[in-house]
């Protein structure tokens, strides 16, 4: 019986050095390999996530850029054409015939440099007419397709008549 315990004895120590050696030199390293390739994979996600922000937000920039683009082209139509500066003045001086005013437009032409692309034309207009006719040049001069920056304005009369002057600046493009 003794010499079957100790059988018993060597063949559990055996089958457990053998477990031990196959945990020791296949399982340890295995489950290493493992935590290496999972960090591996968390790092590479990580940079996924992040390249896909980035060309996320390069596109959002794209879209932003190209509605600002169509804005920029709506902008450079409230400026003067080069060279349509008399253009701006009939349209002005259209404007005083249809609402049935006097109308004396000073303009200071070539105008002032802005910016190299832009320049300054100070307009000085004088009208006179009913209140109800200047009314009505203001809100046509307004609607025009061009800006009238308005510094002053002067409000003078009595009665049936008033007269109106206005001093400010328009912009052309170069």
């Amino acid at each position: 019986m003794k010499l079957y315990q100790n059988k018993l004895f060597i063949n559990f120590s055996v089958i457990a050095i053998v477990f031990a050696l196959l945990i020791i030199f296949f399982i340890v390293p295995s489950i290493r390999q493992i935590m290496a390739i999972n960090n591996q994979i968390i790092q590479q996600r990580i940079e996924l996530e992040r390249k896909s922000s980035l060309g996320l937000n390069i596109r959002q920039t794209k879209l932003d850029i190209k509605e600002v683009e169509g804005s920029i082209n709506q902008l450079d139509s409230f400026f003067i054409a080069p060279g349509k500066e008399l253009d701006f003045i009939s349209s002005v001086e259209a404007l005083g015939t249809k609402t049935d005013i006097k109308l004396n437009l000073n303009p200071q032409f070539p105008g002032q440099d802005l910016d190299g692309k832009i320049k300054i034309i100070p307009l000085q207009i004088s009208a006179q007419g009913s209140p109800n006719q200047i009314q009505k040049f203001m809100l046509d001069l307004e609607a025009l397709p061009y800006y009238y920056n308005i510094d002053s304005i002067s409000v003078s009369g009595s009665g049936s008549s008033t007269n109106i002057e206005l001093n400010g600046n328009t912009y052309s493009l170069k």
